[in-house]
């Protein structure tokens, strides 16, 4: 198999080792803009398998010749690139995930499935981990049941050594976490799909000790396309954030004072973005010197089992990777979407066409797959009343 990763930031570095653990990869090409960043992750690879290019994503031509004789595209760049990327997949005939993350381009990218069931392709947005395999553990617990009635997600990436005044560290793109701050929520209330504001909801949640007692809240994108599978078959459907206690009273105090939009404004006769220069602040002061992360899901699927009312619970917590130097977050994050670019590289995805990962993508062998990689997950099947 040939892999094409777009971006050697962290989670291309992530994506790129992982689907270089198997033997059938032939080749992986690595494409970043950034040559030294390139030779950086290419040092820490190590793989004779490995062909760094450099490329600016934005220039379709270069784009299309270095997807040319590619079985699968993984996109680790920004998610305003992606709907041109798989536009450039399926002219190659080249299967293509990404990490997703904003609901406008997800939007735009299923308008291109007929294109590219046309050119025998499987585009699959949303790959990561909220968006992502969440989704997959969803699709897992709800094929337990014979109908659903509740899903709730919660999933946080927090650092193991929080440091004031946000208790938090940048551990992947800013403009993903701003995103998340400042888009629409989706959701599902009372079986009608209903939009609310991010940063609001705040409700406590317990993880097992050292972490006690954190808050989750609404935030927006972790979902994908689970609003739109599952209306008009649950009541509820809901996804929070999980942070340590007091970080959304001040994410939201920071963004209400003007910093939400990148309309220019005039300063000291300059034009400046408020969110561009808010995303500048975030990252020179939460981007910490070798933070140690983890990552926490908590996953409820509720509905009715042979007559009785259940719930399906899924728990992660996950913890950086000593012994590789890998976040959790690039695990938790790069894994899943290298699985899936693999699973459409070999045919365990048939699909073809803009598909949901939730309807195409074979849970149990996801799951399976996890677990292989140290990712411990929880499960518990309870009655409830």
């Amino acid at each position: 198999m040939r892999y094409l990763v777009l971006g050697s930031g962290l989670m291309g570095r992530a994506a790129a080792f992982d689907l270089l653990r198997h033997d059938d990869t032939k080749e992986l090409v690595l494409a970043d803009i950034d040559e030294s960043n390139l030779k950086s992750v290419a040092d820490f690879l190590d793989d004779s398998r490995v062909k760094s290019v450099v490329l600016d994503a934005k220039d379709k031509d270069q784009v299309l010749e270095v997807m040319k004789g590619i079985d699968s595209v993984m996109s680790c760049i920004s998610y305003t690139l992606n709907y041109d990327l798989t536009k450039a997949a399926i002219k190659s005939g080249a299967n293509f995930c990404d990490l997703g993350g904003n609901n406008t381009v997800v939007a735009k990218q299923f308008t291109l499935s007929e294109e590219a069931e046309k050119a025998n392709v499987t585009v699959i947005p949303d790959c990561g981990f909220a968006p992502g395999v969440v989704s997959i553990f969803v699709e897992n617990g709800a094929s337990k049941l014979d109908t659903v009635e509740e899903i709730h997600i919660r999933v946080g990436g927090l650092p193991q050594d929080p440091k004031p005044p946000l208790n938090y560290s940048l551990i992947f793109s800013v403009q993903g976490l701003t995103n998340e701050y400042i888009e629409i929520v989706e959701v599902i209330r009372d079986g009608k799909l209903t939009k609310i504001e991010p940063l609001t909801e705040i409700e406590e949640i317990e993880f097992p000790e050292p972490f006690g007692k954190l808050e989750a809240f609404q935030t927006s994108g972790g979902t994908s396309t689970l609003p739109q599978t599952f209306l008009g078959k649950v009541k509820e459907l809901d996804y929070k954030t999980i942070r340590y206690i007091g970080h959304c009273e001040k994410m939201k105090a920071i963004l209400d004072l003007g910093f939400k939009s990148y309309d220019k404004i005039d300063f000291q006769g300059n034009k400046i973005s408020p969110r561009e220069f808010l995303e500048t602040m975030l990252v020179k002061n939460l981007t910490h010197e070798n933070t140690k992360d983890l990552s926490l899901m908590r996953i409820e699927v509720i509905g009715i089992k042979d007559k009785k009312k259940m719930k399906i619970t899924y728990q992660v917590i996950d913890y950086y990777d000593e012994e590789n130097n890998l976040t959790s977050m690039m695990r938790m994050t790069s894994y899943p979407a290298a699985i899936i670019a693999r699973m459409m590289a070999i045919g365990d995805i048939k699909k073809k066409g803009v598909v949901r990962q939730e309807y195409n993508v074979p849970s149990d062998l996801m799951l399976e797959e996890l677990r292989k990689r140290n990712v411990n997950i929880e499960y518990k099947e309870e009655e409830i009343n």
